[in-house]
């Protein structure tokens, strides 16, 4: 595991609140030579947590590199070539990378591999979160595909590189999403509250269920709400009642046809208690007319 690796990977174990960066637990470190780019360097630099690289190079006895970068630093050479090195010639081959919160190891070679693959890294000692497919990687294998083996050696960094940066973008996508769904989630749950008494009330009265989304919205937002959370909901409502509505209507399609067939059952009921009720007054009073008669 290369040190670019390790700094964009973050811990997602559920409720972890500082899961970045790991620390490293290394056991056997290699140095493997990789060709100089200083280009490389200076787009991949922004992207960086400088912070975090540094102390992790310190862990691994790299410590030529400074607290702090400035532009200046990006032109200078020898700057270039020390984090060159550090970022992607110092490999961590054996060891753990640990969760600064929780404590729970990750076996770096074992994540490496997964991550490469583009799987999904979810198991009883390790929980990283789910990513889909790489687009980076079907571009490059698109490329490799119609070029001659011997060109493959330069994609390879670059390769890598764009994967990591691909599968930082998509972590910090659902880092955010997750963040705005536990911002408006008391809002639906309030809306799923009115909708459970609408189908309540239908159920009770024997009427079809006919409540939609766009009914809980009511007029906007709940009094109370912050302005950026209001502003959040309406970014976020048109993408909710096209999921929502077809949900509520599986949810209403079984309750309808059971009303369907209580209310045959009550309108059965309904005409055999009147032929019952009838025959049963028809009986008593040929009985008293009888009696009468005899009388």
């Amino acid at each position: 595991m290369k040190l670019l690796t390790h700094n964009m990977l973050q811990c997602h174990i559920k409720n972890v609140k500082n899961g970045y960066p790991f620390k490293i637990e290394a056991e056997k470190i290699e140095t493997r030579e990789v060709d100089y780019d200083p280009d490389f360097l200076r787009h991949i630099f922004p992207r960086l947590q400088w912070q975090a690289l540094k102390e992790a190079a310190d862990t691994l006895g790299e410590t030529d590199l400074p607290t702090e970068v400035t532009e200046e630093m990006l032109e200078d050479d020898e700057f270039l070539q020390k984090f060159h090195h550090a970022l992607l010639e110092v490999y961590v081959e054996e060891g753990a990378l640990i969760c600064p919160e929780t404590g729970r190891r990750v076996v770096t070679s074992k994540f490496y591999a997964m991550s490469q693959k583009g799987e999904e890294t979810n198991t009883s000692d390790q929980h990283v979160g789910k990513l889909p497919p790489s687009l980076t990687t079907r571009i490059f294998d698109s490329i490799r595909s119609f070029i001659p083996e011997r060109f493959h050696g330069p994609f390879r960094e670059h390769e890598r590189g764009l994967l990591l940066l691909e599968r930082r973008i998509q972590r910090d996508f659902l880092n955010d999403y997750r963040k705005q769904a536990r911002v408006l989630e008391p809002i639906i749950r309030e809306r799923g509250v009115a909708i459970g008494k609408a189908i309540r009330s239908s159920f009770v009265s024997g009427k079809s269920v006919t409540v939609t989304y766009d009914d809980a919205k009511n007029s906007g937002p709940p009094f109370g709400v912050s302005e950026s959370t209001a502003e959040l909901l309406k970014t976020v409502e048109p993408l909710l009642s096209p999921i929502m509505d077809p949900f509520l209507d599986g949810v209403k399609q079984p309750i309808n046809e059971k009303l369907k067939e209580v209310e045959k059952d009550i309108r059965r009921a309904f005409v055999v208690g009147a032929g019952v009720s009838f025959i049963t007054g028809y009986v008593i009073a040929r009985l008293t007319h009888r009696r009468r008669n005899d009388a």
